[in-house]
């Protein structure tokens, strides 16, 4: 009788934690022990996940939901022993964030017509949309980009750092480098 493979995202650099979505170490360059980690929404995590979180040694989680987001999806952060959240909140799309559904703390950035808005930019100038919504990200981010770099410079070796929600893909872009 064979046994059946193991799902991809059971495998590295996927780190699973019981009710954590999308959890995953980030390679860095000359490091043996993965120490800077992402994930989706972690608000479900339940207790054996907490110990897993402890157990990888993170000691410090960036949520960089905006408040809004968090409200409508009713999900607040989850205390969890010996690891500091961080609420480090980043409105991620400068197109989003100037359509007229959008209010100052994010509300309705992810709609659909915004979303639409967009993805139009995208195809039109991939490069150039990027580019402007980085700058656009680092400079009306720059509290919460500034305390997580801050975090990993004060980091001592074995503590873990664990980004989650918006804004995870530009902060890790800049940590690669």
């Amino acid at each position: 009788m064979s046994s059946e493979p193991t799902p991809p995202y059971l495998l590295p650099p996927f780190v699973p934690i019981e009710g954590v979505i999308n959890c995953r170490s980030i390679p860095l360059p000359n490091c043996q022990q993965p120490w800077l980690f992402r994930s989706g929404d972690i608000s479900r995590i339940t207790p054996d996940g907490m110990a897993k979180l402890q157990s990888l040694g993170i000691k410090t989680i960036f949520d960089f939901r905006t408040p809004s987001d968090v409200a409508r999806f009713k999900s607040p952060p989850p205390v969890i022993p010996g690891i500091n959240t961080i609420k480090a909140p980043l409105n991620l799309v400068q197109s989003m964030e100037t359509a007229d559904e959008v209010k100052g703390d994010g509300v309705g950035q992810y709609e659909p017509s915004n979303m639409r808005k967009f993805l139009a930019r995208l195809t039109e100038d991939e490069g150039r949309t990027w580019a402007e919504e980085y700058t656009y990200f680092l400079t009306n981010g720059k509290d919460g980009v500034g305390a997580v770099l801050k975090c990993i410079i004060d980091r001592k070796d074995g503590e873990g750092i664990l980004f989650h929600c918006n804004g995870t893909f530009l902060i890790l872009s800049q940590c690669r480098k």
